[in-house]
């Protein structure tokens, strides 16, 4: 796929495992994510993960960094696609070098058109996100502001004639405002599934069996306080009246029952999959 843009790169340097990348999607967002840009973004690449598709992104902070780590959690295959060369000190940025190990050791890849040698700079990242762009049948952006880095690898979508996708976001956020203008001016395909992706580019998808988990009072109690946004949990505690305790046992089996996300930060939001089991 690569091959077929009109300034695709020269020559690449990899580590890792560069057989077998395709069908593959990539997936890009803001680095500042709000939490329902993180919940998006995490459901969006663990369902695409369970369909095999290769994930490629930039490995950056937020959006980038979510889908990476999901694709990992659900024995997945993703690519980053760096700005800087591929020499332990110049991966970038430093706070996701053990990240890269990770994808490297679960027979993902590092891909790089700069020498190994080479820092990161400024200019080196809106170049390469057009690597990111032809590597893809798709790109996804997710959460973007209005003149946001990951607008770059949209334009590079179009231009590649590959299918870009956007998902809505609120109207009053700024993170939100670049996907919701690429909707709006038509060109990008809402999104609000997988599933979505899958049937634009003609990948079956595949079926799996969802058992409906019978839910506790507690866990519809903290399902419906879910609902409008992701809360802490204090304000949990607060709002349900549990103890401590208690709380964090029924939280722990809602997690591993796939119902709730956790966010980090002991910041808890609903898994948008489950939402119609209750």
């Amino acid at each position: 796929l690569l091959k077929k843009i009109k300034n695709a790169p020269f020559l690449l340097y990899y580590k890792g495992d560069i057989k077998n990348i395709s069908p593959s999607i990539s997936i890009v967002g803001t680095r500042k994510a709000s939490n329902y840009g993180k919940i998006i973004a995490e459901n969006l690449s663990k369902k695409l993960t369970e369909n095999k598709i290769v994930l490629i992104s930039g490995m950056a902070i937020g959006i980038d960094t979510i889908v990476h780590k999901t694709s990992l959690k659900n024995n997945g295959k993703t690519v980053a696609v760096l700005g800087s060369g591929l020499s332990e000190q110049n991966i970038y940025p430093k706070l996701n070098w053990q990240l890269s190990q990770e994808i490297i050791k679960n027979k993902g890849a590092l891909i790089s058109e700069y020498h190994p040698n080479t820092p990161p700079a400024p200019y080196n990242f809106p170049l390469r996100n057009r690597i990111i762009a032809g590597l893809s049948l798709g790109t996804i952006i997710i959460e973007s502001k209005e003149k946001g880095g990951s607008l770059i690898t949209a334009k590079y979508a179009l231009e590649y004639k590959r299918k870009l996708f956007a998902v809505p976001g609120n109207i009053n956020s700024p993170v939100s405002v670049g996907a919701n203008n690429l909707i709006k001016n038509k060109q990008a395909q809402l999104i609000t599934d997988a599933k979505d992706v899958l049937d634009v580019l003609k990948i079956k998808a595949h079926q799996k069996e969802e058992k409906n988990v019978p839910l506790s009072e507690k866990e519809k109690m903290i399902l419906k306080i879910l609902q409008k946004s992701p809360l802490h949990i204090n304000e949990i505690i607060r709002k349900t009246q549990l103890d401590y305790s208690e709380l964090s046992t029924t939280l722990t089996l809602m997690e591993l029952n796939n119902l709730i996300i956790n966010l980090g930060n002991m910041e808890y939001g609903i898994n948008l999959d489950k939402i119609k089991f209750f």
